[in-house]
């Protein structure tokens, strides 16, 4: 009786015939499908804290604007734009925000959002290590050893420049007499 089961229970395979038929109408309406224009995706609700943080860093918070350049950096809640993030870290750390500094120079350093630029990284990580924040020393002699003598000079030259608001005259020239 259980064999009688089996071929009772047996269903041929249709011949590849009409199986290859199926197979082309499955890709043609992939293919019919993929030549549609998408429907445009329901315009999304604003997220109220996003536009609370955004209004705020507009008003020149700066722990606001760090929030909100490590939103862009990480991509949360924001599609992730590392020049976006460059710009909240760099008002950011303009206003003396030790981490804004940090992350800025780290950007500098990665070439992340910004050209890559050592000079710039220094004078953001050194900024950074005076707050004796995280991490902000070591990174800064990092970049210090991938640097000539002259770049860190002046990244020297532009830390005192951003702690005195001033520029820094590095050379005497001769006056003749």
């Amino acid at each position: 009786k259980e064999g009688l089961r089996r071929v009772a229970a047996f269903k041929p395979k249709p011949p590849a015939a009409v199986v290859l038929p199926k197979v082309r109408e499955v890709k043609a309406a992939a293919a019919l499908a993929a030549t549609k224009p998408a429907s445009p995706a329901p315009p999304a609700k604003p997220d109220p804290k996003l536009a609370d943080l955004k209004a705020r860093a507009a008003k020149n918070d700066a722990e606001a604007q760090f929030d909100l350049g490590s939103a862009y950096q990480a991509g949360r809640d924001v599609p992730q734009d590392f020049a976006e993030a460059v710009k909240w870290f760099r008002q950011a750390a303009q206003q003396g925000h030790g981490k804004a500094q940090r992350y800025l120079g780290s950007m500098f350093f990665q070439g992340r959002g910004v050209e890559q630029d050592y000079v710039s990284a220094y004078k953001w990580l050194d900024l950074a290590a005076v707050q004796k924040i995280a991490n902000a020393a070591e990174a800064r002699d990092l970049v210090a050893g991938l640097m000539s003598t002259d770049q860190i000079a002046r990244g020297k030259q532009l830390v005192a420049e951003f702690k005195t608001g001033l520029p820094v005259i590095t050379a005497v020239a001769s006056v003749p007499a």
